[in-house]
Formats: C-alpha cells, sequence, structure tokens
C-alpha cells in the first residue's frame, strides 16, 4: 500500500496536469541522466520552444481555448521528437526537450526549425486563425563538468534571444549570449532603482515651427548613466524595459516628470504655449490602465492638457488596430493631443489611419537625412505631407540638421521640427531659459537658432503677434475638435460588441455639452464685437459678488488671495451672471499667472466716476507688445468652473457691453494687474430692464 503511495505521488509531482508532459524539475532530472551517459566528450542538446503569442490566444478566446491550444502543441512535440526525447512544461507558454544523442550544427538548426514549423501549425490551427509566432532556442553542452540547470539556461538565454529579435524565428547559445543576459541584469537592476526612487533625469529637443523660426515645444527624452556616471543609450534602456516587464512603470515615471516640469513652463510661461511631447511605448498603450494613469498625472501636476502630446510609433499602432483606437479616443476624451511617431516607417493603410483620432505626424528621421537630393525621400515626405493636408493633421519632421534640409521642408509644406539644426536635447531648465529667451526677444526679430547661437536667418520674419494668434487658433481648434473626435468615435463603436452603451452615452453627452458651452461662448464673443450683446441690468452690490467669488476661488488656488476695499462703495447697474464671468475669469487667470509663493490681490474702490475691480499676480508680467494679444489669448486655466472660456477678450467684450473696460497696468516689482472698470449708476434710478449695449463710440 505504501509503495503505491509513493508512486502515485512521484506521478503527481513529476508530470504536468493538463498537458502530461513532464515538469520542470522531472526534465532537470532527464539532463542529468542524459549528460552522465553521455561523458566528458559527449553533447546533450537542450531545445526550448515558446508561443509568442499566447497572451493574445488567452485574451481572445479565453482560458478553455489557451488550455487547448496547450494540449495541441504538446501533442505535437510528442509527435515531431525524436526517440528517446524527453519533453516537459516549463511556464505556461514554453516547452523544454532534453536531446540526449549527438547532433551537429547542421542536424541542429533543422530540428529546431521543423519544430517551429510544427508548432506553429497546431497553435493556428487550434486557435482557428490566429497566425501563431513561435521562438525556439538551443544549446548544447560542453562537457560532464557542466550541469543540468545550467544547460537549460543557456537553453533559456537563447530564446529570450530569439524573442528580442523579435521573434517567432531560432537562436543557437554562444557566449556572447551570456553577455547579454548579465548586461540586461545591470540595466533592470539600475530601472528598477530609478522606478523605486521615483526619479529619473529627462532632456528636451525643442519643437520649432519652421516658418516662424519659434520654440513651441519639446520632445522628453530619457536619460540615463552607469553606476560610474556614463551614459547609457536611451534605446537600450528602452529594450531592456520592454523585454524585463518594467516599461509601463518606467513610462509612468518619465510622463510624471515630463508634465511636472512642463507645469513649471506653464505657471512661468502662461501666455506661451509651450507644450512637452512624452513617448508613449507599445506595452504602455496595450496597457488599459494608460488613460486613467494620464488623467492622474495631468489632475497632480496640474498641467493643462492640451500642453501633452503623447507619441505612439507607427508599428505600434497598427499592432492591434481595434485595441489602439479604444485607447486613443480614451486618451483623447482627456484633452491630450495625440502624434503618431516614426510615420513612413510601418505599413499603416489609410483606411486604418484615419480612424486613429490623431493631431500630427512625425515624419522619421531617415527621410528627411536624405533631403533634398534623394529623389525617394523627397517623394516619400511629399506623400506624408499629402497624407496629413487629406486627414486635418500636423507633420513635424524629425533629424533637421541642415539649412538645405529646412528648405525642402518648407517647400513641401512642412509646419514643425526638431533636429541639431537648432539643439540637441538640453536639460529641463536650459530649455526653459532657451523659450523664455525665445519669448522675450520675438519682437525684436530673434529666430530659434539666432537664440542657440546658429546663423541669422536672412528671411524676413512674420511679426511676433500673428505667429501667436495662430497658435492661439490651432489651441481653438484642438478645443472643438477634442469633444467632436469623442462623440463620433463613440458613437461609432456603439455598433460594436466592444462599446459600453451607457459609458459611450455618458462621454457623447459630456462632449456634446462642452462643445455647447465652447459654441456659446464664442457667440458671446461674436455678439459683443458687433454691439448685439443682451445684459439683464439691475442694481448690483459688488463688494459682496467679489466676496463670494474669491471665497470660492481661494478652495482651489495654490497661491493666497487677499481682498482689499475701499469705503462706501455704491450699486452698479450690470448684469450678474455676466459680470461674475469677468470677475472669475480675471481671478483664474491671476491665479494662474502667480508663481508658488506668490499672492494675488483684489481691490475694489471708486476711480472718480467709475467703479474698480482689480485683480494683481505675482507673475512675470506682460509685455507691451504682448498686450493685445493678452486680451485675444485662448483658454483659461481653471477647467472647473463651467464655460470652455475665451480668456481675457471675452472679459473685456462683457464690461465694453456695460460701458467699460478691462485694463492692463503694469505693477512694481513684477507682475500684472488687470482692472475691471464699470461705470457708477444712481441706485434708485435704475429699473430692471433688458437693455441691448452698444458698439465703442456710439449713441446709447
Amino acid at each position: 500500500m505504501e509503495t503505491t503511495r509513493t508512486s502515485e505521488m512521484h506521478h503527481t509531482t513529476s508530470e504536468d496536469h493538463q498537458t502530461g508532459l513532464v515538469t520542470r524539475s522531472a526534465l532537470l532530472g532527464a539532463f542529468a541522466e542524459a549528460m552522465d551517459s553521455a561523458g566528458p566528450i559527449g553533447q546533450v542538446t537542450a531545445v526550448l520552444v515558446a508561443l509568442d503569442d499566447f497572451r493574445r490566444v488567452n485574451d481572445s478566446f479565453g482560458y478553455d481555448a489557451a488550455v487547448d491550444t496547450i494540449r495541441a502543441i504538446a501533442r505535437t512535440l510528442a509527435a515531431i521528437a525524436h526517440p528517446g526525447d524527453v519533453i516537459g512544461r516549463l511556464t505556461p507558454s514554453s516547452f523544454g526537450i532534453c536531446c540526449g544523442h549527438d547532433l551537429d550544427d547542421d542536424l541542429e538548426q533543422q530540428y529546431a526549425a521543423r519544430i517551429r514549423i510544427a508548432v506553429g501549425a497546431a497553435a493556428e490551427a487550434a486557435t482557428r486563425g490566429i497566425h501563431a509566432r513561435v521562438s525556439v532556442g538551443t544549446a548544447r553542452s560542453t562537457g560532464c563538468t557542466e550541469l543540468p540547470h545550467e544547460l537549460l539556461h543557456s537553453g533559456d538565454i537563447a530564446l529570450s534571444r530569439a524573442k528580442d529579435l523579435g521573434g517567432n524565428q531560432t537562436c543557437t547559445y554562444d557566449d556572447s549570449m551570456r553577455h547579454r543576459v548579465h548586461r540586461r541584469l545591470e540595466l533592470e537592476g539600475l530601472i528598477t532603482d530609478a522606478i523605486d526612487r521615483r526619479e529619473v533625469t529627462l532632456a528636451y529637443q525643442p519643437v520649432v515651427m519652421l516658418d516662424e523660426q519659434m520654440i513651441v515645444g519639446a520632445e522628453a527624452l530619457l536619460r540615463m548613466t552607469e553606476i560610474d556616471g556614463r551614459p547609457l543609450s536611451a534605446a537600450e534602456v528602452i529594450e531592456v524595459a520592454e523585454a524585463s516587464g518594467l516599461m509601463v512603470e518606467l513610462g509612468t515615471l518619465i510622463l510624471e516628470t515630463a508634465c511636472r516640469e512642463a507645469a513649471g513652463w506653464q505657471q512661468a510661461l502662461p501666455e506661451q504655449h509651450l507644450t512637452v511631447s512624452v513617448n508613449v511605448s507599445a506595452r504602455q498603450l496595450d496597457d488599459e490602465r494608460l488613460p486613467d494613469e494620464v488623467a492622474r498625472i495631468l489632475d497632480a501636476t496640474g498641467l493643462n492638457p492640451a500642453r501633452l502630446c503623447l507619441e505612439m510609433t507607427e508599428t505600434a499602432l497598427m499592432a492591434d488596430t481595434d485595441r489602439s483606437i479604444r485607447q486613443l479616443v480614451r486618451l483623447k476624451a482627456s484633452g491630450v493631443t495625440l502624434s503618431a511617431d516614426d510615420f513612413g516607417t510601418g505599413y499603416s493603410s489609410l483606411a486604418y489611419l484615419k480612424r486613429f483620432p490623431l493631431d500630427s505626424v512625425k515624419a522619421d528621421l531617415s527621410f528627411v537625412a536624405g533631403l533634398p537630393d534623394d529623389a525617394e525621400d523627397v517623394a516619400v515626405v511629399s506623400a506624408i505631407m499629402g497624407i496629413a493636408r487629406a486627414l486635418g493633421l500636423r507633420v513635424v519632421a524629425e533629424g533637421v540638421e541642415t539649412e538645405r534640409q529646412l528648405d525642402e521642408l518648407t517647400r513641401l509644406g512642412c509646419g514643425f521640427g526638431q533636429g541639431y539644426l537648432w539643439s540637441r536635447a538640453i536639460p529641463g531648465p536650459e530649455l526653459f531659459a532657451l523659450a523664455t529667451l525665445d519669448h522675450a526677444t520675438r519682437s525684436a526679430g530673434s529666430t530659434a537658432r539666432e537664440l542657440i547661437g546658429s546663423e541669422v536667418d536672412p528671411r524676413p520674419s512674420v511679426p511676433p503677434t500673428m505667429a501667436a494668434v495662430d497658435l492661439a487658433l490651432q489651441s481653438l481648434a484642438h478645443e472643438l475638435r477634442t469633444p467632436l473626435t469623442v462623440v463620433l468615435l463613440q458613437a461609432s463603436m456603439l455598433s460594436t460588441s466592444d462599446a459600453d452603451p451607457v459609458e459611450a452615452g455618458r462621454r457623447i453627452v459630456a462632449a456634446a455639452e462642452r462643445m455647447t458651452r465652447l459654441i456659446s461662448e464664442l457667440d458671446v464673443v461674436r455678439a459683443a464685437d458687433d454691439g448685439r450683446l443682451v445684459l439683464d441690468r439691475h442694481p448690483l452690490d459688488l463688494v459682496s459678488v467679489v466676496d463670494r467669488l474669491v471665497d470660492d476661488q481661494r478652495q482651489r488656488s495654490p497661491v493666497p488671495i487677499v481682498v482689499r476695499r475701499g469705503a462706501s462703495i455704491p450699486l452698479v447697474p450690470a448684469d450678474r451672471a455676466r459680470l461674475e464671468q469677468v470677475i472669475v475669469n480675471l481671478l483664474s487667470n491671476a491665479v494662474k499667472f502667480s508663481p508658488p509663493g506668490g499672492l494675488v490681490e483684489v481691490r475694489i474702490d471708486r476711480a472718480g466716476d467709475s467703479l474698480e475691480v482689480s485683480v494683481s499676480d505675482a507673475g512675470i508680467g506682460v509685455s507691451g507688445d504682448q498686450l493685445e494679444l493678452i486680451f485675444r489669448k485662448y483658454g483659461r486655466v481653471e477647467h472647473s468652473t463651467p464655460g470652455a472660456g475665451l480668456g481675457l477678450f471675452i472679459a473685456r467684450s462683457i464690461a465694453r457691453a456695460h460701458g467699460g473696460d478691462v485694463v492692463f497696468r503694469r505693477r512694481g516689482g513684477g507682475g500684472s494687474t488687470f482692472v475691471l472698470r464699470l461705470p457708477q449708476g444712481a441706485p434708485n434710478a435704475v429699473r430692471p430692464a433688458v437693455l441691448r449695449s452698444v458698439p465703442d463710440g456710439a449713441a446709447a
């Protein structure tokens, strides 16, 4: 009886219950026996086989189908293996074969190739058509001193190398692979340490508007060093992070760091729409948590979503188009912009590309490098420009290094570029200083290249206000395009089985409301410009209105707000809702302009025949050449307040409709003061009525 129980226990521990193959420990025992039998001059071969697409099978068809696929592979291996070979299951999706007889190089390669093809066909048949990718790694013992687990480990290294090379191929172990494994372990340690410390270093390469030679953003690029301080290849680090499963955590850390630095630029340069571009890896794009993580980081850092651009390679987008579209729709709903990186190197069809809610594409540097002499590169970039124009996308050219490349890109109609012609990737503080200098000297006609130290651009520059207005209009178009994209794509997804009707309906309603608010505010601007803005005027206690709005703003403001009042402030005839809109706008902009440790001061007082509500910030101040643009600026930082916001322009339009104005005063010691000026009225003489405003200078 005891013998039977022992036999049953041995069977249980040495056999995989799903496939009937031996377990890893039993396979190691088989290697030990084979190596003992081979002796010091014989050889034993380890063949490791893995299904690259096992996760895809599980996600697409479910657990039962995945088990059926594994069993089909096991049967195939048993049928194709040499007599006497021992087959074991190593992991849920990988297998090992102990081949105890001698195989020369050619026979080993033939055996591995036959296994890979047969296993792929079995998996494809079991999954009813999914193209199965299979990787195979082989290793041969070097003598009796080698241990079984070392031989299996060598085979595993060769298998990993086959996967690193793209999968669906075979690799034979050599000593250089072990060096790569040790190197990979070193880099994994450095990456893990950075993640644990929540600290990573980024450099930023400026993105320049070609026509104006103006810095409009920067791409965030990872910078890491060896323990001894020598710089590491960012491509090597990313490759290891992808292979080791650390890319999602590292990518999140990179995104957090970039958004935090960009939020500082936003705080210090509120009128310069400086964007930051962050690369999103294929593994991040595949992670369902990505849209929620992006929303969380934007909320935590305070970065305006319109200032963040997420870049994904064309290859990553095309790996699973349906999944990519779902992810991009969710990302787009947060207000960020999206770009296809390395465009032109993949195989995306126009039918798929137009379904992606993209804002821009980046022409790969491999095509830019040949401009203007290589006719094929000229043709490719020209085609990229044509596709982009047809789909309403911006184009950013990567790797611009020469004036001739710039001239050709300009001729082809490319709008933006980045490359060594302007700057290498530089630390965040240097990028900010460069952008600040560009902003401060633009009125003098200086260009980004002059600021960085390149030759002076001989071409005439466009007036700086026009360039900034162009950016404002781009932001406005983005504000409209974002909710419209959500509506269209969520509506189209309702016809698929993947859509959640309740969630899709909620997103459609929210996006429609957002567009409605924006259009409503545009109507306000147009009516005010035409003198047709209808006001519902009543006697209004300006002090109580300001106090209530300031109290509300204080709950969200990162800087303190103080209110100072003059004596005997009379009532004013005004439209309460419209006037509150003006004051909220002035408060929101003042909070945005004020750096940490600053102070926003609100003062209510008489000034001759007018009442004035002045709102002062502790920010960077406003230059004279930018003053008119400030009133035309698009966007507002405080998105929690209802309304999409058209900035100070709406505030001034409403004030002028009341017979007043919004004016600017420079503060001594830095910062700005915007003043809402309203005519005083005799409270007893004001009757509740609906009055029409009139254009400036016209008779009332």
